[in-house]
């Protein structure tokens, strides 16, 4: 089975990402990160404290 260019892409970024995650395993180190990265501070809470696992967390 071929999979397109673009689902690749991003399989790839998800990989990236769940990488990223799973770095900052506290969720205020989460939210420290994402506001360090230009993320709104209510999402990056929101998103900080999600209880989600690391290949279902997606972008809100």
């Amino acid at each position: 089975m071929r999979q397109c260019p673009l689902c690749l892409g991003e399989w790839l970024r998800q990989q990236i990402r769940m990488c990223y995650w799973k770095q900052w395993r506290e969720s205020r180190k989460r939210i420290s990160q994402l506001i360090k990265l230009g993320a709104n501070e209510r999402y990056a809470i929101q998103t900080g404290l999600s209880r989600k696992g690391y290949w279902r967390h997606r972008p809100l």
